[in-house]
């Protein structure tokens, strides 16, 4: 696994437009090897039988999995946890980006 310092700048929305984002700082990332990326993606579509709530589940127990440090901040408010990010909209918007990094693997150039 490799670490990786993730500092968002623009992320998907959840309709999948690009926007700013509205944290300001980090995020460090364990991102798994190809191999591993493949079993956890076969892992997250068990046959086609889950169900999106389920998908979603698996998805954010791995992000949690995979974050090890949250040093974020939105104005006055810091987050310092994956459970933190879950409160808002744009907080959601960034897990959803973090779990496509740790399946995709790191993106090179703007991502």
């Amino acid at each position: 696994m490799k670490l990786y310092k993730y500092e968002p700048k623009m992320i998907k929305d959840l309709e999948g437009n690009d926007v700013e984002c509205v944290f300001k700082g980090y995020v460090e990332l364990q991102i798994p090897t190809y191999k591993e990326r493949m079993t956890i993606t076969k892992e997250i579509m068990v046959d086609g039988k889950s169900s999106e709530v389920e998908q979603g589940i698996k998805l954010i127990d791995l992000v949690e999995k995979h974050v090890k440090t949250v040093n974020l901040k939105c104005g006055e408010l810091e987050i310092k946890t994956v459970d933190d990010l879950g409160y808002s909209k744009e907080g959601t918007e960034l897990i959803n980006n973090m779990s496509t990094i740790i399946i995709q693997g790191i993106p090179l150039g703007n991502g």
